[in-house]
């Protein structure tokens, strides 16, 4: 959920020449399909002179609302097929998301006519216990009490009013 600074590393070759650089994820589930050298690839080419160093950026982009210990494999393969390998792990810390409830459209009804049901929905991308506060905006049309605002689960599990708010 929050962006992942850009990783940074080197590449030397003591003969010089041109490199090839891959990198490969070994958890696609929490690293989504964005690893990318800043070309949009996961492979790249570098041309380095006799002992020169390259610094690679390697942008890393995460599967929302995934996390824990996760690695990336990076590969040098020089022009004469030498090949050596390097492994960053990388641990993915849960963000707190925030809860959610869905867009409930304004009614209207005649004085002294209940409205239909209002539906609505909430949810937490994390499962943390939701606590749902129904307000009225004019109390003198809708007073804010349990007589006057029902709530009902959708398993038909009756909410209860404690004060200002309902728990289920």
């Amino acid at each position: 959920d929050e962006p992942v600074p850009q990783v940074t590393f080197t590449v030397s070759d003591v003969d010089g020449g041109s490199l090839t650089i891959s990198c490969m994820p070994e958890n696609d589930i929490i690293l989504s399909d964005y690893l990318s050298f800043g070309n949009g690839s996961c492979v790249t080419t570098v041309n380095i002179t006799h002992n020169e160093t390259a610094v690679i950026p390697l942008s890393i982009s995460l599967t929302l609302n995934k996390f824990g210990d996760t690695g990336i494999n990076l590969f040098a393969i020089g022009a004469d097929t030498l090949t050596t390998s390097a492994a960053i792990t990388m641990t993915v810390l849960p963000v707190n998301d925030a809860p959610t409830i869905t867009t409930i459209n304004d009614k209207e009804t005649f004085e002294d006519i209940e409205t239909d049901e209002i539906v609505f929905s909430v949810g937490d991308v994390d499962f943390d216990m939701l606590t749902v506060t129904v307000l009225s905006g004019n109390i003198v049309l809708v007073p804010s009490s349990s007589e006057n605002i029902t709530l009902q689960h959708a398993f038909r599990k009756k909410w209860i009013y404690s004060g200002s708010y309902y728990k289920w």
